[in-house]
């Protein structure tokens, strides 16, 4: 099953990928790493969730109730996101009269607005953008006319759960460092990265129901598998979105196993499958993972 750019960024970014899975055992996309100092808890993400993928795992409960502080990608309060507006406004919109029709040409700029008019996004709310933030707001409005929704996803909910419990709260990296991340995505292989979503949507609207039911399973092999077969297809989207975050990631973890506090770490999900991911680093540098 071919999966397009579209459904990376759900993972990457706005994270989480499913595939079907042929376990038989059902465990969630949570490992802990246990130490003589403490324990982390990190679990594959899901930016935008549907109501129905709720209760969580009691796994998953239970690992936020044995921790001391919560660890997101980046701050989601509203504050930051204010902020973040404002940013991309200055890095993330073309200046003068360029526009997003001039970096993609007509053809394929046409192609993007008619998608966008399946999904209710304005024409006037891209036209300005550099491509990889269109891309970006292209995907997530995707989602969110499928009926998934910011405010079930398992950052919100464990953040606004946090804030109640008053437990505290790290960040891997800033939303400054992901925008930067994204304005970047134009500079290779722009029309493919754009095309494959096209070409595929109609083609995997018909998994999405599926790859909800088997995210429940935690199915790492596939997710990894696929995963590293399509991101290989794009080596610096993978460098720069997965590698070396990755890598950045695994010093921070490091840090927090030798504290005496314990962590739950809450991450896009294709960072913690398939080659080089934050799990198989952890166990290249000598800890051992249990998947619960």
């Amino acid at each position: 099953m071919k999966k397009s750019i579209i459904y990376l960024l759900t993972f990457i970014i706005i994270p989480i990928f499913f595939y079907c899975s042929n376990s038989d055992e059902n465990k969630s996309l949570l490992w802990k790493i246990e130490t003589e100092n403490n324990t982390v808890y990190l679990l594959g993400s899901w930016h935008l969730f549907k109501e129905e993928m709720y209760p969580l795992d009691k796994d998953i409960e239970t690992a936020y109730d044995n921790s001391d502080i919560i660890v997101f990608e980046a701050d989601i309060e509203p504050s930051s996101a204010m902020k973040l507006q404002a940013e991309m406004l200055d890095k993330g919109m073309f200046k003068g009269d360029s526009t997003l029709e001039m970096a993609l040409g007509k053809n394929l700029y046409d192609k993007l607005i008619s998608e966008c008019q399946k999904i209710n996004l304005p024409q006037i709310a891209i036209n300005k953008m550099r491509p990889g933030i269109a891309l970006l707001t292209f995907s997530s409005s995707y989602f969110l006319h499928k009926g998934f929704k910011p405010q079930l996803g398992l950052e919100y909910y464990f953040n606004e759960k946090g804030k109640t419990d008053g437990k505290t709260f790290d960040f891997l990296e800033t939303l400054s460092f992901q925008l930067d991340l994204f304005i970047k995505l134009g500079n290779e292989n722009l029309d493919e990265l754009f095309k494959s979503s096209f070409d595929e949507i109609e083609q995997n609207d018909k998994y999405i129901d599926s790859m909800l039911t088997f995210w429940k399973i935690g199915d790492v092999e596939n997710f990894g598998r696929i995963i590293d077969k399509e991101m290989d297809k794009y080596p610096t989207l993978k460098k720069e979105t997965l590698t070396k975050r990755n890598e950045n990631w695994v010093v921070k973890i490091e840090e927090y196993l030798r504290t005496g506090k314990n962590y739950f770490i809450v991450v896009g999900a294709g960072h913690l499958v398939g080659e080089d991911s934050v799990i198989e680093l952890l166990k290249t540098n000598g800890y051992i993972l249990e998947q619960i």
